[in-house]
């Protein structure tokens, strides 16, 4: 970051290590030399575009919980509500004009069910969505091809991983398996933990190497999948101090007498979001003990910066830049209403993009995409 007074050297992306060492662990983002940043957010992202999404009456976009960019098409879930149900998939260009809708509520072949949370992926091989434990294959066009999975695995999530689906089963541990494009399975995986995945609606991220993190739980505990020799490992996020661990969570797991599920405590400094776009990263926490959540930001592997308590001057915290969509070359996406745009504008200081977008579209209009990066 060209304004932090001091480069500081990351640990190496992955430091080689036993499995089970106390002293030394695979650590994914290094946060031990970072500095203390300024306190206005602006000094560190910078709003490289904004793109309205295009209105009418038949386009209507609800709550986007996924965007995914192929090619020059942003493709974008979004439903009535922020959990999934009633989702559908939709593709726009990248100057925010609709090229249509492609998928359709039902529970037949290439329909996507009205009462399953739905989890989508885009590459080369096509888009593939999951719903209600299936994993169903489309063309680019929407084009239905086929079902990859169908009712006879638990499925939670997923991701692409070059010619290979990492998938996240739900059960009390949850469980990583890679799977060929035809749904053939190639490696099994490990258990993460029992503490529940439905906090965390993208528990994948891609890594600048290739790999693929599994991250499912606010425990600084994870698993590494790399498609290049087929296998699976443990490793942890991050360094910091006190870190919340899987395993302290789950010593003193109980079973709650009333419903029959499993309760645990939260005792250390949890992992709440980590992004990792080529060789920038993102990262926040929260402390339990202390109070507070801290972002973490990186550029190029090699600065890293801690923001403890900040103003945003550039989206004046009308999107959270830290659960931003990455979507490659550095660049990460957040959708905000127009309404908020409009709010946030009177209330706050803004990047002169975002202002000037908020100046000029009507509150009623369909979301605005902000696309930033690090400086």
């Amino acid at each position: 970051m060209n304004n932090i007074p001091l480069l500081i050297s990351a640990a190496c992306l992955f430091m080689t290590s036993c499995a089970g060492s106390e002293n030394q662990s695979d650590i994914v983002f290094s946060t031990i030399d970072a500095v203390e940043g300024s306190d206005d957010l602006a000094d560190y992202i910078e709003i490289t575009n904004v793109v309205p999404l295009e209105t009418s009456d038949s386009i209507v976009i609800g709550s986007i919980t996924d965007i995914k960019k192929h090619g020059n098409d942003l493709y974008l879930l979004t439903g009535p509500n922020p959990f999934g149900f009633n989702a559908v998939l939709m593709k726009f260009s990248d100057t925010g004009k609709f090229k249509g809708q492609l998928s359709r509520l039902g529970d037949g072949p290439g329909e996507i069910h009205p009462f399953s949370t739905v989890s989508f992926d885009v590459s080369d091989n096509g888009i593939f969505i999951n719903d209600y434990n299936r994993i169903q294959r489309y063309g680019h066009d929407g084009n239905f091809i086929g079902r990859v999975f169908e009712n006879d695995i638990d499925i939670k999530t997923f991701i692409l991983a070059g010619d290979k689906i990492v998938i996240a089963h739900g059960s009390d541990s949850l469980v990583c398996h890679a799977y060929t494009l035809d749904g053939v399975e190639t490696a099994a995986g490990m258990p993460c933990s029992t503490i529940a995945i439905g906090a965390f609606l993208r528990p994948f991220s891609h890594l600048a190497n290739g790999d693929i993190l599994f991250h499912a739980t606010p425990a600084n505990d994870a698993a590494i999948y790399s498609p290049q020799n087929n296998t699976f490992r443990e490793i942890s996020i991050t360094d910091i101090p006190g870190a919340q661990t899987a395993e302290a969570y789950e010593s003193t797991v109980r079973i709650n007498p009333e419903y029959g599920t499993k309760e645990g405590d939260f005792s250390g400094t949890l992992v709440i979001t980590f992004s990792e776009n080529g060789n920038d990263r993102i990262l926040s926490t929260l402390n339990i003990k202390e109070g507070g959540d801290n972002l973490w930001l990186s550029k190029d592997g090699e600065s890293t910066v801690k923001l403890s308590s900040y103003k945003d001057s550039a989206t004046g915290k009308c999107i959270n830049i830290a659960n931003g969509y990455p979507l490659g070359d550095g660049v990460w996406v957040g959708a905000v209403t127009a309404e908020k745009l409009k709010d946030t504008a009177e209330e706050n200081e803004l990047a002169p993009a975002l202002k000037s977008v908020a100046d000029t579209i009507d509150a009623e209009a369909n979301p605005v995409l902000v696309f930033y990066k690090l400086k």
